[in-house]
């Protein structure tokens, strides 16, 4: 390769990830901005840490880390600076990832209500794709040592193996796909349950079956675009995690919504002296977000009379729904 193509060809790499990010980063915005007001009521209007904090690594995280990616990536550093840099976005990806896969374990533990087999399924998953990542992450390459590239004065993120790439998309999609396949032997199992009209449940199989037919269609996509990129093209991995981040949070506020709705059938319920119904169609986006124990309530059949005493005992960790 001659001169002028090595000088084109890493100008390309530059302009690939200012694309990427300029991209990406209206993606993520735009989707804030549009569910802001949702946010604001259905989130922030909680005294919960544990659901301020879930929310913060689900939504702002990704927005943080696009920013100081953004730095970088359109800034002039020394090479030192941009050593320093290079790691820091496949692990803000790492975190991110993490609490997005809490978010998914949950949810599909709650679905459920509460086998701890499936747990245990999921974890081990999540397990597994904890390590492959953590071993990638030791074995990232930095991209900075070219002289035409520390010519252009940007900071560009060190890259993963060829083969530790696919093992993290091997994991990651395994964990999709077998979620994706438990939500929808769920919808075949309540479809003809009153349960499955119920707002919570029906919300949970929809924006299950929606969001998990997606992101496995673009693991499938982007495991053929890493296996075909060449070293210094935008890692594909980011783009999945791009629909991740923006997904993930609308199922949180669909299900914090759906809450909503739950709670004042409860307080109408109560009213009428029917609690134990409405205390169990207000607990399931209460294992749904948080709990890893208990009933959901989306199997609300004979099995009613059986746990109503056990329900009214968790009446003070139900009022966290509304919280």
């Amino acid at each position: 390769m001659d001169m002028q193509h090595v000088v084109v060809s890493v100008f390309s790499i530059d302009m690939s990830w200012k694309r990427y990010w300029v991209a990406t980063f209206s993606l993520i915005i735009w989707d804030w901005i549009i569910s802001l007001d949702f946010e604001i009521e259905r989130i922030w209007k909680s005294r919960k840490w544990s659901t301020l904090s879930l929310w913060f690594f689900v939504r702002y995280w990704p927005i943080l880390q696009t920013l100081v990616e953004g730095i970088f990536y359109f800034g002039t550093f020394s090479q030192s600076v941009c050593r320093l840099f290079s790691p820091f976005p496949s692990w803000a990806l790492f975190v991110e990832m993490g609490a997005q896969h809490a978010v998914f374990v949950m949810r599909t533990y709650a679905l459920y209500r509460c086998d701890r087999r499936v747990l245990a399924a999921l974890v081990l998953l999540v397990l597994a794709e904890v390590a492959v990542y953590l071993r990638a992450l030791t074995r990232q390459f930095f991209m900075g040592n070219s002289p035409l590239i520390k010519a252009l004065g940007h900071c560009l993120p060190s890259m993963l193996h060829e083969s530790d790439g696919l093992l993290i998309w091997a994991t990651s999609s395994a964990i999709d796909v077998t979620v994706l396949l438990l939500t929808l032997v769920r919808t075949i199992q309540l479809h003809r349950k009153k349960d499955a009209s119920r707002s919570i449940v029906a919300i949970m199989l929809r924006d299950g079956v929606a969001y998990f037919g997606i992101i496995t269609l673009c693991n499938i996509a982007n495991i053929i675009m890493f296996k075909m990129s060449t070293a210094g093209q935008v890692n594909p991995i980011q783009f999945a995690t791009t629909v991740s981040s923006i997904l993930t949070p609308r199922l949180i506020l669909n299900l914090r919504g759906a809450n909503r709705t739950e709670a004042d059938e409860a307080t109408r319920a109560n009213i009428n002296g029917d609690a134990t119904q409405a205390m169990m169609k207000t607990e399931a986006n209460f294992a749904t977000l948080t709990a890893l124990d208990g009933y959901t309530g989306l199997d609300y059949d004979e099995d009613a009379a059986r746990n109503d005493r056990r329900i009214r005992r968790r009446a003070d960790d139900i009022e966290y729904l509304s919280g």
